[in-house]
């Protein structure tokens, strides 16, 4: 699992879509499901967008209290060995 607080972010780049979608494709066999936080309408549209080319691994949230969750849940695995 991978989460991305991208709440800072307010503006589109494609250039940054095509790298990020990029990454998360190569990186797609150790990490299936990616969140993103997202307060920004048009970051949000953009990781719906990307989310097309990660087959449905991509979810994107505008609710900071799901990602801190997801943080927290996170924390409390046991390390990988």
């Amino acid at each position: 699992m991978a989460l991305h607080d991208w709440s800072g972010l307010t503006g589109y780049d494609p250039a940054a879509r095509q790298t990020s979608t990029r990454l998360m494709i190569e990186d797609r066999r150790d990490c299936a499901d990616v969140t993103v936080l997202a307060t920004s309408a048009l970051v949000a549209m953009d990781a719906n967008v990307a989310n097309l080319g990660l087959g449905g691994s991509l979810h994107a949230t505008t609710d900071r209290a799901t990602l801190d969750a997801l943080v927290e849940r996170c924390l409390r695995l046991p390390p990988l060995a």
